[in-house]
């Protein structure tokens, strides 16, 4: 069985590629025109339970008007992939079943990443965005 899960897991991430594309249209973050960058690959974390596995996968987008944010993505992507895989990791399996959880671990998400980012000097995103979200 986590044989099966683990061929679902990476055939699913494999099929996701790292993509940036211009938005023409306003979007959540703000009313300027914005860009949109996937993180790849997809995150798959365990989440805590005592007494079964379960996974989550969620494949992240974030929204810059900054292009220099959008770069500085891939640059520091092991900074922001560890801070957010902590996040991740740490979630209740319930809470994220509901709409007002998985929109909560969207902000902290946001949070996580702008946090980092201010770190090492790269102004913040301006949304963050679960492009897909699968808990098993």
């Amino acid at each position: 069985m986590k044989t099966v899960l683990y061929a679902f897991f990476f055939l699913a991430s494999v099929a996701f590629a790292p993509a940036v594309f211009s938005n023409e249209h306003e979007h959540e973050g703000g009313g300027a025109e914005g860009t949109y960058k996937e993180m790849a690959p997809p995150f798959v974390v365990n989440l805590p339970d005592p007494h079964q596995t379960h996974f989550m996968q969620i494949q992240v987008a974030v929204s810059a008007s900054n292009p220099v944010t959008l770069n500085a993505m891939d640059v520091h992507a092991p900074l922001l992939r560890n801070n957010l895989i902590l996040l991740f990791t740490s979630q209740d399996r319930d809470v994220i079943k509901t709409k007002e959880g998985r929109n909560k671990l969207r902000l902290d998400a946001q949070i996580v990443v702008n946090k980092a980012l201010k770190q090492v000097g790269v102004p913040p995103v301006d949304a963050l965005y679960f492009t897909s979200l699968v808990v098993q």
